[in-house]
């Protein structure tokens, strides 16, 4: 496994250099914005997403670790309404989907459906509250009106964005795929071996509510597989510098318009996950490569991407600076603490008492477009 700094003294400086830069990139750079929430919140939504893309270049690890991503199928089209449904095989994989997201598509309008115990990380996870990632409890009650909540939001602002669920809803592993199991035989269903029976109720509520509301142009079908070495231990192999030297996705795009308007997408989720299943077995059985001409996509193979080296540098030269301004801050000055301490307060309060930064969000927007609109008709 090729790249800079391939051991685990890499791997602590890589997880080191995420986490103080979410940590001070949300405090001192997310932070101030907040007021502007109330006053332009579209402004404040653009801006925001633009300051995640510029963090999110530091976990496309090829940097560092030397992972290759190699993407065969349909391109994923940029500025296009979108949801992206992929097989969880680990914790990462949506990390390794970012560099083909810089190289082919766009990282910026991604917001991913993740589980609610990750907006509360310090840092990493204010940061993706700001950026109004989607976060559920898997209790479908207080998940539908959370869904609910944040795709009208997007809605609203007529915003392209592209969604990333993991219909499976976890990774897998020997504890999910023993779950996956035992919902088989309950229902008499096939055992699955590459994948995990996908939870259907979630994702037929984003695409219903989207195409309700002409707000999706195409699913994209992902199928993720690790033709070396599959990163189980997930955050820890980062840490250990364990990771695969490649990452195969394969793509199939579905254009909204070639679905009938009644599509049921639960069963059409399931059909999806048995070819996957298929798919997959014929990648591990076989060399490792996706098919040309299988049951889930055209086939292209579009070969080894990469994001563009230039954006890397650039943006890791600004985090270096950043940090290296933040500590002559909190060396010299108390004014960078106290801030630090306000801001995170405040995170930590509105994470408590209101539910998160994006619920906030979402009601400083709407009750901003309620007061302009007043405002016009008075």
């Amino acid at each position: 496994m090729g790249g800079i700094l391939n051991n685990k003294v890499g791997g602590f400086l890589f997880v080191s250099l995420l986490s103080f830069t979410a940590f001070f990139g949300s405090m001192l750079m997310m932070g101030p914005l907040i007021p502007l929430m109330f006053i332009r919140p579209l402004a404040f939504r653009h801006i925001n997403d633009n300051l995640m893309v510029l963090w999110l270049t530091l976990p496309v690890v090829k940097v560092i670790f030397g992972v290759k991503c190699r993407v065969s199928g349909d391109r994923p089209r940029k500025s296009e309404r979108s949801v992206i449904m992929m097989n969880h095989r680990t914790r990462l994989d949506w990390m390794f989907f970012w560099i083909p997201l810089f190289s082919l598509s766009s990282v910026r309008s991604e917001k991913i459906i993740l589980k609610n115990e990750l907006k509360h990380l310090p840092g990493p996870g204010w940061a993706m509250q700001i950026a109004s990632y989607i976060f559920l409890k898997r209790r479908w009650e207080q998940d539908k009106e959370s869904l609910a909540m944040m795709l009208d939001y997007f809605c609203d602002m007529r915003y392209n964005a592209q969604y990333l669920i993991f219909p499976e809803g976890t990774d897998y592993n020997d504890d999910s795929k023993n779950r996956s199991d035992s919902y088989a035989t309950k229902y008499n269903l096939p055992k699955y071996e590459y994948v995990l029976h996908p939870r259907t109720t979630g994702f037929k509520f984003i695409m219903d509510h989207l195409r309700k509301h002409e707000a999706v142009d195409a699913i994209y079908d992902v199928t993720v597989a690790y033709p070396d070495r599959i990163p189980v231990g997930g955050e820890m192999d980062i840490l250990k510098a364990k990771l695969p030297n490649e990452v195969h996705y394969h793509v199939k795009r579905y254009d909204i318009k070639s679905l009938p308007q009644d599509t049921n997408y639960e069963d059409w989720c399931v059909e999806r996950w048995k070819a996957k299943e298929v798919q997959l077995m014929d990648y591990y059985t076989g060399d490792r490569r996706f098919v040309s001409g299988s049951s889930t996509g055209d086939g292209v193979d579009r070969g080894y991407v990469s994001a563009i080296s230039i954006t890397l540098f650039l943006a890791f030269v600004y985090w270096i600076s950043f940090l290296c301004f933040i500590t002559c801050l909190l060396v010299y000055t108390s004014i960078a603490w106290w801030h630090t301490l306000i801001v995170g307060l405040f995170f930590t309060g509105v994470g408590i008492f209101y539910g998160g930064m994006e619920r906030l969000m979402v009601n400083a927007y709407n009750w901003h477009v309620g007061r302009t609109t007043r405002e016009k008709s008075s």
